[in-house]
């Protein structure tokens, strides 16, 4: 087990956070009475709906799986919220059987996803960069280490509730650790130590994070300033680039991961089977006559776009078009 799991009192998979503090300290708001700017961040960032995004919320439906919820709502109490009901997750997913809907109990706690007390409590004490005297018991956590990241932002295949392969479902902190660049996650995610958690869903820093040159017969991508592949995260998440020909979109290039299903020891699973994702300072570049062009987003698979469970608009964004 990595050294930073024992620091922050986590078991690889099956984790769920016991702060050991009263629910009511728990809760951002509370740490937002003198953590204003924080809060404030974290409010307006994915971290703060990590839980209650459409995507994850039709994905959880589409495959209601115990294991999903221990990064997208780690608090035992925020878990005990959300396995209560799995069964009415699975009533309106696209696997639904022909009934009455189960009863579905709030997830107040839950709707808060990776809160404050994620990262900075356990067992009553805040955890800070640097311990601190406050108002509050502190102690000294590597809360800047990338590992922390990894936690939840790197993982492999899970099937039946175990671990089912090698082959990584998301692969983000290797992706950085073999770029070998001097930013940390933090840098580039927490700029200043603000707790924006920027990703993939700040359009507008996504769109900064790509470049795309126009030469006579050629479309040169790039991405720009990123450390680790892009995209990157989810398995699901790719690009198209995409030529108009004849008033209709073609995509010329699919660019990201796709993975094959195989059985492994006695487990059903996936395995990479190419990776065309943008690697960082290597261009891309996809040769055609010239024309209409666009290169677009895509947060979830085909089948999540054909589904209509989640808004097209929360699934796919243009980054570029000329």
């Amino acid at each position: 087990m990595p050294l930073i799991y024992a620091i922050f009192g986590l078991a690889p998979l099956e984790h769920a956070l016991d702060t050991e503090a009263e629910p009511a300290a728990m809760r951002a708001a509370a740490c937002g009475e003198c953590h204003a700017a924080q809060y404030a961040d974290w409010s307006a960032s994915r971290h703060a709906s990590a839980h209650s995004n459409s995507i994850y919320q039709a994905g959880l439906a589409a495959e209601p799986q115990p294991f999903c919820v221990r990064c997208h709502a780690p608090l035992r109490e925020q878990g005990e919220e959300v396995l209560r009901n799995l069964d009415w997750y699975q009533s309106w997913g696209p696997h639904a059987e022909p009934g009455p809907a189960p009863t579905f109990e709030a997830e107040d706690f839950a709707h808060e996803g990776v809160t404050c007390a994620t990262c900075h409590l356990r067992g009553g004490t805040i955890l800070t960069p640097t311990e601190t005297h406050a108002l509050h018991p502190t102690r000294a956590a590597p809360l800047r280490d990338p590992e922390l990241c990894a936690i939840c932002h790197e993982f492999p295949f899970v099937s039946e509730g175990k671990y089912a392969t090698s082959a990584l479902m998301q692969s983000t902190f290797s992706e950085w650790r073999a770029w070998g660049g001097a930013e940390t996650c933090q840098t580039c995610h927490m700029p200043g130590g603000r707790h924006l958690f920027r990703g993939a869903h700040d359009q507008a820093w996504l769109r900064q994070s790509v470049s795309v040159e126009v030469g006579r017969s050629t479309w040169t991508i790039r991405s720009v300033g990123v450390g680790h592949s892009l995209p990157t995260g989810d398995l699901f998440r790719h690009l198209t680039f995409e030529v108009e020909r004849g008033g209709k979109w073609q995509v010329k290039a699919w660019i990201g991961r796709t993975f094959r299903t195989v059985r492994e020891g006695g487990l059903l699973t996936r395995v990479l089977d190419a990776d065309t994702s943008l690697k960082p300072e290597v261009p891309l570049v996809i040769r055609g006559a010239p024309g209409r062009w666009r290169l677009v987003y895509h947060y979830g698979s085909a089948t999540d776009e054909a589904r209509g469970l989640v808004p097209i608009d929360d699934l796919v964004v243009i980054l570029a078009e000329g």
